[in-house]
C-alpha cells in the first residue's frame, strides 16, 4: 500500500501501515514519533499515529525525508 495522495479515514493508523504509506521501515516511524516529527498516542507500549500528523508530511516525501536537523 503506497501513499496515493489519499489517507485512510480514520483518525489513528498503526505504525505498520505509516510505514507502508510512506514506505519506510516501522522503526523509522517509531524514531519519528518519539522524537516529534509525526504526532500520536502511546498507552503503555501500544503507539497510534494520528493520520493528520501524516498530512504534514506525506506531501514532501517525493523531494526529502523528515529531518530531525532542521536541515
Amino acid at each position: 500500500m503506497a501513499y496515493t495522495g489519499e489517507l485512510p479515514d480514520r483518525t489513528f493508523l498503526k505504525p505498520t501501515e505509516v510505514a507502508s504509506l510512506l514506505d519506510v521501515s516501522p522503526k523509522t516511524v517509531y524514531f519519528w514519533h518519539s522524537v516529534g516529527i509525526i504526532e500520536g498516542v502511546k498507552i503503555q507500549k501500544i503507539v497510534r499515529i494520528y493520520t493528520s500528523s501524516l498530512e504534514r508530511i506525506a506531501p514532501t516525501r517525493g523531494a526529502a525525508r523528515p529531518s530531525i536537523s532542521g536541515a
